[in-house]
């Protein structure tokens, strides 16, 4: 029944838009392709059961992300790679190395039933988080040039002339977060609640689950955003205070 009325829908958008339904088609064969990709690796993980294989897809995972947001951000090519690999490596482990613990009390630290999926969602919180504070920032420097080399040139230091920059980028990094806590009936029940009751688990449990998810989210992303301005410092700037990206 599902197929068939996908299909109707389908054929209701041929009728008013064709070009929307070659999207449709295209996006959703690159959905299939990455789910199936993801359920065959996730599948490999699970097989092994072992805290190498965990680090090795931990190791790809945030290297996939790292070069999907730099390729977002045309701008800076590959010169912020390993900024921004290390930044989410950084926070994705300390936020999710606390989560893991709490929650495989019982259980082996490295088991992958715990590991992979916390980390999966901790890792896109972080993604969407971190390029929105990356753009912010770069765009911030860029706007504010005049208004640095002016604090610059009355005696302030290198990170106060910075700090308006870093100020927005943390502001604009928490916005996804927040998007998503504000609103949590809407985009994160049918997800993550819903397939944990699914899985068998209290309502009680998945709740706990929800609100410790989001503290770690919330580390993760603070962390990883910290991390990614301090490390990218000498990267957007020359040796004379200029920018060069």
């Amino acid at each position: 029944m599902l197929i068939v009325a996908s299909v109707m829908c389908a054929a209701f958008f041929v009728l008013l838009d064709r070009k929307m339904v070659t999207k449709l088609e295209r996006n959703s064969l690159l959905s299939f392709i990455q789910i199936g990709m993801l359920g065959a690796v996730t599948w490999g993980v699970y097989h092994f059961n072992m805290w190498w294989a965990d680090l090795i897809w931990f190791t790809a995972l945030t290297l996939f992300s790292s070069l999907l947001l730099l390729g977002r951000i045309h701008c800076v090519g590959s010169r912020l790679l390993i900024p921004v690999f290390a930044s989410q490596i950084i926070g994705i482990s300390t936020a999710a190395s606390c989560l893991i613990w709490i929650l495989s009390v019982s259980h082996s630290f490295f088991s992958s039933h715990f590991f992979v999926p916390v980390v999966a969602l901790i890792a896109s919180q972080v993604h969407s988080s971190l390029r929105e504070g990356i753009q912010t920032y770069l765009s911030s420097l860029r706007r504010t040039l005049s208004h640095r080399q002016f604090l610059l040139s009355n005696g302030a230091t290198h990170l106060e002339s910075l700090i308006p920059s870093v100020r927005r980028a943390l502001r604009a990094s928490l916005l996804p977060f927040l998007r998503i806590i504000t609103s949590p009936a809407v985009l994160i029940v049918p997800l993550f609640y819903g397939g944990m009751l699914l899985g068998g688990a209290t309502p009680l449990l998945a709740a706990c689950v929800l609100l410790l998810l989001y503290l770690a989210s919330f580390v993760a992303i603070v962390v990883s955003q910290v991390t990614f301005l301090w490390l990218s410092d000498r990267l957007i700037f020359d040796k004379n205070d200029n920018l060069v990206v």
